[in-house]
């Protein structure tokens, strides 16, 4: 059975701080909840929430952001509840909430990832390709 997770790594030329604060302003990205967490380096957890129609359900967002030396690694899954066993796909949706929070992210920044990895049908095999900073 495939998955409906999806997963993105991006990694933008940006202060950890001014990455959090625009997450913050991201409904989609924040209204269910946020934390910034006194590591080192600095990390901050983001969960959002979705309604698709095209899924004909809600979707889940988390986005771990990680600070580093000259930039901020967002690193961002999404995945929705299926009802049955056909419930294959959810069009697209779970891949258009990342780019609908990713496209705003730049937006407010002012700056595009310099480095960008997806993952469609995102699994614990395929997770490697996530994994580091």
């Amino acid at each position: 059975m495939g998955k409906l997770a999806h997963g993105v790594m991006a990694k933008f030329p940006v202060g950890f701080d001014r990455i959090v604060e625009a997450l913050k302003n991201i409904d989609e990205a924040s209204n269910v909840f946020w934390e910034i967490y006194n590591t080192t380096p600095r990390i901050a957890l983001f969960f959002g929430e979705k309604y698709f129609i095209r899924a004909g359900s809600s979707l889940a967002i988390t986005l771990l952001v990680i600070e580093a030396s000259g930039y901020t690694v967002v690193k961002a899954f999404s995945t929705g509840g299926k009802s049955g066993l056909l419930d294959l796909t959810d069009l697209g949706a779970s891949r258009a909430y990342i780019n609908i929070i990713l496209d705003k992210l730049s937006s407010i920044i002012g700056v595009k990832p310099v480095e960008y990895r997806e993952v469609h049908r995102l699994n614990i095999n395929k997770a490697q390709k996530l994994r580091g900073v």
